[in-house]
């Protein structure tokens, strides 16, 4: 055994590494204290100087800037009153008030040295509030006057009309017609004048009302013997008295606006000089202040700064002290130690070390010698190991190559092994000069089946489909699946453009016949889109991405069908999920809205509930219509989340008009299939109704035919629906393959008819027959009808005797915002009288005011009358 150390072992006392470390570390430990105390000392002074700033200097800056915002907020406050005069308003500018000169007093107790100044400012700030009171004032009296003007408007307007009326019972009513239709036509002009006086406020409108005032007072004058005559003298006294006290108020109104000029012109220059006097005088000097203790805190802080730097330096000599000693004392034993040990990691395994050195070094040679005889034994096991190690990893190697590019479910190819698999396959085929055909395939409904069998089911299925997919494509064809009910199969080594078709029909026509899953037989469809390089791709991803797209344009056709790709069919796929994007990221950030339109009865006038619309107004691009991005989100699976979003926010939009008075207010919400393919559906409805404490009737759920036509769990979650006594109507009715016989069968309660069924009615006899029997129909089984797209009132009136309808439509009401339907609900018996009785004569010879529906303005049980 070679002997790598040439000093013998030295007996005798020896300083262990601990005993020089700890020498060492004792050196540094006392420059360090010392190092901390002086820093110590530099930095609790600059932190007195910051807590000086924070408790002294910051609240006067604080309070100095809240001052300029209680001048502005009381400057808004005053504007505010006088354009709309309220005792809201009011009480918020005397807290304004308050809150300005207790922000004065606070920065006096602040800061007692500065009372003279404060002194000056409370005085300019009394002055520009009794300005501000002043102009309240004065435009209080301007609207106390104006609406008794508007009161001596409305009695001259009543006492003509009713002379008139008494004057018409007369044998010769035209003797003073003339004098009251020149009255009254100068009588608007004056309230017109008043009008656009209170809208303009400008000087030329005020002259506009003195002329036309003058102008009716002449009219007066011109037929006062006439009208002394009918109705009589003490009726023209009258009349000349409301005269002059009209011509006394509009003085006194003019004389209030001149008034308040002068006193706005003064309040604002008061309102523009006081901000800058309190900056001036208060906040500049608070903020020196802070500025000057910050300074002070700062050079503070760079003197302890200097003390830490200098106490790192003295630290760093130290320690390079203390390591420089410490190597001299122990490199010649490491050095031997290093020695023996790169002899080890050469394969010298007899190699041993000899005892000295320290202590600490002594026992690490006495392990190396024991760890060179173990790892001597170890090789011989480790050779062993080695080679049935190799095997394993070569056996598990062939099975990890296999799961990563096979389908674990159907066995088949998987997407990687598949694009690599396209990517050899185009190679080939342009050396050889031919085609590659790729077929992509998914199967129909496949979700529905999902979520009808569950998840065993559907993955039997798949296994199922993919080993007749087999047998139809055949040994020779490539197949993968890429990924959930999505199929490829390629077609190579052909120059046959029409071979990939031919093979697309005999998948479709193979997958004809059922499918035998779990003792059930499953009839499935395939969908197919087929494209082709080099004619659509050259690469393998883009390949597929033609064939996808090809696909897409498939299942859009219908179930069962084949499409080839086309250039225009990847634009679209692109807008598709551009779109889909925008929608995904307006979702997040609630960009969607619901606006409501109204449905009013024909009967009796009232406002029976209104549709909830969905709206998207992008921020990055135009308005995009629901009809445009609702499928996009159907086939992402947003539709899910939006529809959870529109119920929530019609329940609480409805409980809403039930607190402002309009007790039985609805809220029709139109409901996808998606959503009712959701098991959670009808708990989430649930949730809902009690959420908002509504009751069942608060809202209807609007379906299309198709939503009744998907599946058992579909009709089972619509009748517990209409169990709850949440109500269900047909949308659309008279679009696509809508059937009479259907109205029987669903479990509805209203039929709402398309726009398309009335849009020529009435005055095509063809439609208006259509529609009046689809009507008589809906009401004969008991079915309520709200009639969609009325857009004329001659619309409304035919449909006035069709029996009870509810009508929705531009002439009745365009969308609005929830707040607003409240008031349109209280409004709406007018509005439809309005509509049905204009002072136009009908095409029939009848006139609009003759009675058309069977609607009464009286008419109506207490309840749900707005």
């Amino acid at each position: 055994m070679p002997d790598l150390a040439r000093n013998p072992f030295k007996s005798g006392l020896r300083l262990g590494l601990a005993g020089r470390l700890g020498i060492g570390f004792s050196l540094i430990a006392v420059v360090l204290l010392l190092g901390h105390s002086a820093a110590q000392r530099d930095m609790r002074a600059a932190i007195e100087t910051l807590r000086e700033t924070r408790t002294a200097q910051v609240p006067l800056t604080r309070v100095a800037d809240a001052l300029t915002y209680r001048v502005a907020a009381f400057d808004r406050a005053v504007l505010a009153e006088v354009r709309s005069p309220s005792d809201e308003v009011r009480t918020l500018l005397g807290e304004a008030e308050d809150a300005l000169f207790a922000s004065l007093d606070s920065y006096a107790d602040l800061r007692p040295s500065a009372a003279a100044e404060i002194a000056g400012l409370r005085a300019e700030a009394e002055e520009h509030t009794r300005l501000g009171w002043s102009l309240i004032d004065i435009g209080a009296k301007r609207q106390a006057e104006l609406a008794d003007m508007r009161g001596v408007l409305d009695g001259l307007a009543r006492r003509v009309s009713t002379a008139f009326g008494q004057n018409a019972q007369l044998p010769d009513p035209a003797l003073t017609r003339r004098a009251y239709a020149e009255l009254e036509v100068e009588l608007g002009r004056l309230r017109s004048a008043l009008n656009d006086y209170l809208v303009s406020g400008s000087g030329d409108a005020g002259s506009a009302l003195v002329a036309t005032t003058r102008s009716f007072g002449k009219v007066i004058a011109k037929h006062r013997d006439e009208l002394a005559r009918s109705p009589g003298r003490a009726w023209v006294e009258l009349l000349e008295e409301d005269y002059a006290r009209i011509r006394e108020l509009q003085r006194q109104v003019l004389q209030h606006d001149a008034t308040i000029s002068a006193l706005r012109d003064r309040f604002t220059e008061s309102g523009l000089q006081l901000p800058l006097r309190l900056d001036a005088t208060l906040a500049a000097p608070a903020s020196r202040a802070v500025v000057e203790s910050t300074g002070s805190a700062a050079d503070a802080a760079s003197s302890a700064e200097s003390a830490i730097s200098r106490l790192t330096y003295l630290v760093l000599a130290a320690t390079l002290l203390v390591s420089l000693a410490t190597i001299i004392t122990i490199t010649r034993p490491v050095r031997r130690l290093t020695q023996a040990t790169r002899a080890l990691a050469e394969g010298r395994r007899r190699v041993r070390v000899s005892p000295g050195g320290s202590a600490e070094l002594e026992e690490l040679g006495e392990a190396f010698n024991q760890m060179a005889e173990r790892l001597a034994i170890a090789d011989e096991q480790a050779f062993r190991h080695r080679q049935e190690l190799e095997h394993r990893v070569r056996t598990r190697t062939r099975k990890l190559t296999h799961l990563a590019n096979h389908d674990p479910l159907t066995e088949l190819p998987n997407r990687r092994l598949a694009f690599n698999h396209l990517r050899r396959a185009l190679r080939s085929a342009r050396r050889r000069d031919e085609l590659v055909g790729l077929i992509s395939l998914d199967i129909d409904n496949f979700k529905v089946v999902n979520d009808s069998f569950g998840h065993i089911v559907g993955d039997a299925l798949l296994r199922g489909f993919a080993e007749r997919l087999r047998l139809l494509a055949g040994p020779r064809r490539f197949i993968a699946r890429l990924g959930g009910d999505e199929f490829v199969v390629s077609i190579e080594r052909t120059e046959d453009p029409e071979e990939a078709l031919g093979m697309a029909e005999r998948i479709i026509s193979g997958f004809r016949a059922p499918l035998r899953i779990g003792g059930r037989d499953i009839l499935v469809s395939v969908s197919i889109g087929i494209a082709q390089a080099p004619e659509h791709a050259t690469e393998a991803a883009d390949l597929v991405r033609a064939s996808d797209a090809a696909l897409f344009h498939a299942k859009a056709l219908g179930r069962s069908r084949t499409a080839l790709f086309t250039p225009a069919l990847l634009e679209d796929s692109e807008a598709r999920f551009a779109l889909e994007q925008s929608l995904r990221r307006a979702v997040d950030a609630r960009e969607l809205r619901l606006v409501y339109q109204p449905q009013v009865s024909l009967v009796d006038g009232r406002t029976t509930g209104a549709e909830a619309l969905l709206r998207w107004k992008r921020t990055d691009g135009p308005p995009v219509t629901a009809g445009e991005f609702i499928a996009i989100a159907e086939q992402s699976g947003l539709i899910i989340e939006i529809g959870e979003w529109v119920l929530e926010t019609a329940a609480a939009a409805v409980a809403d008009w039930r607190g402002r008075g309009f007790d039985d207010a609805c809220v029709a919400v139109n409901v996808s299939v998606h959503q009712l393919l959701d098991n959670l559906f009808v708990d989430k409805l649930a949730r809902v109704l009690e959420d908002f404490e509504l009751p069942a009737d608060a809202i209807e759920l609007e379906l299309t035919e198709t939503a009744f036509q998907t599946s058992a769990s579909t009709i089972e979650a619509l009748r517990l629906v209409r169990e709850g006594g949440v109500g269900l109507a047909l949308d659309d009715f008279g679009t696509g393959y809508s059937s009479l016989i259907s109205l029987s069968r669903l479990p509805i309660r209203r039929v709402k008819i398309d726009r398309s069924l009335i849009a020529e009615a009435p005055a095509s006899q063809r439609a208006e027959s259509l529609a009046r029997s689809i009507i008589g129909v809906c009401h004969n089984l008991g079915l309520g009808v709200t009639v969609e797209g009325v857009e004329r009132p001659e619309q409304l009136a035919w449909l006035g005797g069709c029996g009870p309808v509810d009508v929705q439509g531009f002439v009745i009401g365009r969308p609005i915002d929830a707040a607003d339907i409240p008031a349109f609900a209280r409004a709406s018996r007018r509005l439809l009288a309005d509509l049905l009785q204009p002072e136009a004569e009908h095409a029939d010879g009848r006139r609009w005011g003759d009675p058309i529906v069977p609607f009464r303005p009286g008419s109506g049980s207490g309840k749900g009358r707005h």
